[in-house]
């Protein structure tokens, strides 16, 4: 039977190949392979502040997320509120970009095996200005992997995403490959959550351009927790820094259709 630290090496190993970031609602970035049951739901919102020597950004992202049918979801996530303050230079201030994704369980979790899910995300170009989203529809591809050790629930992504280049760009852009690892330790009504998320770069050396969606390659660290307020009410904190020193805090609520247990 596998150990927490051979699947948390593993883990390590993958994320070294490189998740681009966008606004969180949810504790996590990482996806998960344990689906809602058809039926079931979840929302939340979250807010989110970073401070970096670029300037400081602001966002207000909601999450809804609803079982279709057995195995299998949807997750919408919308950004109604995107604040960009650059330390020189021009700022913005509207509605960010909305995207979608449907998540299937194709292998379930066993004594020896993670649960196994496939998924298909789509970023909706809905933000007008440059400086907030590029304009242009994306896509990417996601291979889930979750195993459960005792109170420590541990998740793998793999991905590769499609990017649609800017009108205005004059370099060319790159897709982009990424990776995350993410573990949570549930203690009763308390959890304590970390993760890293990694990406190739869509363009070299794109930190504090004006196309703050169009990512160089990035490197992004968490921590946080999460208290369940009650059985359906689930509030955390989470503190990210990534490789260019930008820290993000990002609190959040989420709610749960039928409890707690519905997700773990």
């Amino acid at each position: 039977m596998p150990t927490p630290r051979a699947f948390l090496a593993a883990l390590t190993v993958l994320v070294a190949v490189g998740l681009s970031r966008h606004a969180r609602a949810q504790e996590l970035e990482t996806e998960t392979s344990r689906s809602l049951e058809p039926g079931q739901l979840e929302a939340g919102a979250g807010f989110e502040y970073q401070l970096s020597a670029d300037g400081t950004e602001a966002a207000l992202p909601l999450f809804a997320e609803a079982g279709l049918v057995d195995r299998v979801e949807l997750l919408v996530e919308p950004v109604v509120f995107a604040h960009i303050a650059p330390a020189s230079g021009a700022g913005a201030t509207g509605f960010g970009d909305v995207e979608a994704t449907v998540t299937g369980r194709v292998v379930d979790e066993g004594a020896r095996i993670p649960a196994i899910a496939l998924a298909g995300e789509v970023k909706l170009p809905a933000a007008r200005d440059p400086q907030i989203g590029t304009g242009k529809t994306d896509a990417t591809f996601y291979v889930i992997l979750s195993k459960r050790f005792g109170r420590l629930d541990t998740h793998l992504n793999g991905g590769y995403a499609i990017i649609g280049a800017p009108d205005a760009i004059m370099i060319p852009v790159k897709n982009i490959w990424s990776a995350a690892a993410a573990g949570r330790l549930e203690l009763g009504r308390v959890d304590v959550f970390a993760e890293v998320l990694g990406n190739t770069g869509a363009v070299p050396d794109a930190e504090g351009s004006a196309f703050s969606e169009v990512t160089g390659a990035e490197l992004v660290g968490t921590i946080g927790g999460g208290y369940r307020l009650t059985r359906s009410v689930l509030l955390s904190l989470g503190v990210s820094v990534d490789n260019n020193a930008a820290v993000l805090l990002h609190p959040g609520v989420t709610i749960f259709s039928d409890g707690w247990s519905t997700r773990r």
